[in-house]
């Protein structure tokens, strides 16, 4: 998709609210996630590639960012770090929050740092606020199957003590849904899953205060369902 070339505005990202329904969590950026990009935005005075929001009338803010939540996160960094004069260029758009979603859905899918999850949370609560909780009317105006984005939202069903056993929301795919799920309803599985992956959290605690890599999704995963048959693997001792 392209948007129609129309001119652009500069102002603070203090200016902005971020809209809650884009798929990334504002909370989860920090520094070392976006280093790459603060130094891109610095060395060119600002941001190349224009953010999008809306007009807000009568809120605390004037404007709510729809897309660009990684460029308004650096460039508020950069503002709080001895650059104050750099600016968010960003567009005026005027949409609905279904239009903003789908825009907003548009772009994201071309970001390979937004996890499963947080496309799947997402997803899940577009397809109750926008379409009526019918994934296929959801999925026919994002062009995408209905697998797929039934695949999404199944991953939000995965409990938080079996997501903590991942590094990494990145480590934890849509596709592990598919296997974890069914295995969580079988008989006096969820307290065998609880054990194993408190172990393997922990496990992972210990690898990253000693710089070591951590445990692969796919190794953790692995544990999870080895711990249905053989019990749980034992913590690493320090």
């Amino acid at each position: 998709a392209r948007m129609v070339k129309r001119p652009t505005i500069r102002l603070k990202p203090i200016e902005c609210s971020i809209w809650p329904g884009n798929a990334r969590d504002y909370s989860l950026l920090d520094e070392h996630r976006l280093r790459s990009l603060i130094d891109s935005i610095l060395a060119e005075g600002g941001n190349r590639i224009p953010a999008v929001v809306r007009r807000t009338p009568g809120a605390a803010t004037p404007y709510e960012l729809i897309i660009g939540t990684r460029r308004h996160w650096a460039i508020a960094w950069l503002n709080s770090n001895h650059y104050p004069d750099i600016d968010l260029v960003a567009i005026i758009e005027d949409l609905d929050d279904e239009a903003a979603f789908r825009l907003a859905d548009i772009e994201n899918r071309e970001r390979e740092d937004i996890s499963d999850l947080e496309r799947g949370r997402n997803y899940k609560a577009a397809v109750d606020a926008y379409y009526g909780g019918v994934q296929l009317r959801m999925a026919e105006r994002l062009k995408i199957s209905k697998s797929q984005l039934a695949r999404y939202i199944a991953l939000t069903e995965v409990p938080d003590f079996i997501i903590s056993a991942f590094a990494s929301p990145m480590d934890l795919h849509a596709k592990y849904a598919e296997t974890l799920l069914p295995a969580l309803k079988r008989p006096g599985a969820e307290e065998k899953l609880l054990a194993a992956a408190d172990a393997i959290a922990s496990e992972q605690s210990f690898r990253r205060s000693g710089d070591e890599q951590p445990i692969s999704g796919s190794d953790v995963l692995a544990r999870l369902l080895g711990a249905l048959s053989t019990g749980v693997r034992p913590r690493r001792q320090k």
